[in-house]
């Protein structure tokens, strides 16, 4: 099992509404379809799964080993493992496209199998585009810069927050080509929020959210020693 998330809960608004998550699993090579209400709660739960938002209470757990009282340097290890690519994700603004990519697989470099930078930014057209900042950039040559990014991490577990975001149909055929890719050659975990059931045919199962609950089928986890109940998860 790749991870496990135990009765997480999470804080979904400064005024005090709250995001449960009673149970979740996830394996090597699964595709997980999630359904919101509310896609603000969908990002929250991506955004826990990559470890950018800390439970206020639960167990989360990777590959067995509890991810509890884990400061920034203690989840590296589960962060390199991770691709995340949010809605609000994004590029270091005073750096070229090029740049940002160079620099995240320095960032990266002790995991092996790295996707080929370049080649990447071939498949997707925008080559001839990484000169640019941010800024001056298109927005969807952003978006494409980011997904080369998490790419290159080659994770064990890819978050997608609305695949199409940004994105025009040819080339949002082409990134729906290479997360089934991942998923069945590879054996990457991925999980997907989209309201394009066409994104849904890369999963093999699903999971909703209704009313700040996370709501889906879970495989059967073994007993085991757990933290005590209740235990507040503080990461930072």
């Amino acid at each position: 099992m790749l991870l496990r998330m135990k009765d997480c809960m999470y804080r979904s608004s400064p005024e005090g509404r709250t995001f449960e998550v009673p149970e979740f699993t996830l394996e090597k090579g699964e595709g997980v379809f999630v359904s919101a209400d509310r896609g603000e709660d969908a990002r929250l739960f991506l955004r826990a799964l990559a470890s950018l938002a800390p439970p206020l209470s639960g167990i989360f757990s990777y590959r067995g080993q509890y991810l509890e009282g884990a400061g920034y340097r203690g989840l590296l290890p589960y962060k390199r493992k991770v691709g995340y690519i949010g809605a609000d994700s994004v590029l270091l603004c005073n750096r070229s496209l090029g740049e940002n990519l160079v620099f995240a697989r320095k960032y990266f470099e002790e995991d092996s199998g790295h996707q080929d930078i370049l080649s990447l930014c071939r498949f997707f057209g925008i080559e001839e585009k990484l000169c640019h900042r941010p800024a001056a950039a298109n927005p969807e040559d952003v978006r494409l810069a980011l997904i080369v990014r998490e790419l290159c991490k080659n994770p064990e577990i890819l978050l997608v927050e609305r695949p199409d975001h940004e994105l025009d149909v040819w080339r949002y055929h082409k990134f729906l080509e290479i997360l089934r890719t991942r998923r069945e050659q590879q054996g990457t975990a991925l999980v997907l929020y989209s309201m394009d059931q066409t994104a849904g045919t890369l999963c093999n199962r699903a999971v909703s959210i209704e009313n700040g609950r996370l709501y889906g089928s879970s495989k059967e986890i073994p007993a085991g020693p757990r933290p005590g109940e209740g235990d507040v998860i503080a990461w930072n």
